[in-house]
């Protein structure tokens, strides 16, 4: 196994990252790529303060936003992993890659 490429795709629409899994799930079915994953990360909260104006004004209640993560690594299939990097992504997703070559011990 030379190439590893590990993706990791988060977003706050958690049922628009289902689909798009779920479409580079079928992909790589239909490819005979290996895909270990995907694996569900814990959802992170995020809190965001709102001030209602100057300082000493008060806030409003905090903002909250959760962010859903997936991850997957494609298996030595290094052009089945360059073109899901070059894929266009809706706008709520992120997608980060972090590539392995195993050849160069």
């Amino acid at each position: 196994m030379p190439f590893s490429t590990e993706l990791t795709l988060s977003s706050g629409d958690v049922d628009r990252l289902e689909a798009v899994v779920e479409d580079i799930k079928h992909d790589a079915q239909r490819k005979g790529v290996e895909l270990n994953g995907p694996h569900a990360e814990p959802a992170t909260q995020l809190h965001v303060p709102q001030f209602k104006g100057t300082p000493g004004q008060g806030r409003f209640d905090a903002w909250q936003y959760t962010i859903y993560t997936r991850r997957m690594e494609v298996l030595d299939h290094p052009d089945f992993a360059r073109t899901l990097l070059e894929r266009e992504y809706p706008d709520p997703i992120r997608v980060e890659a972090d590539v392995t070559d195993f050849s160069h011990g």
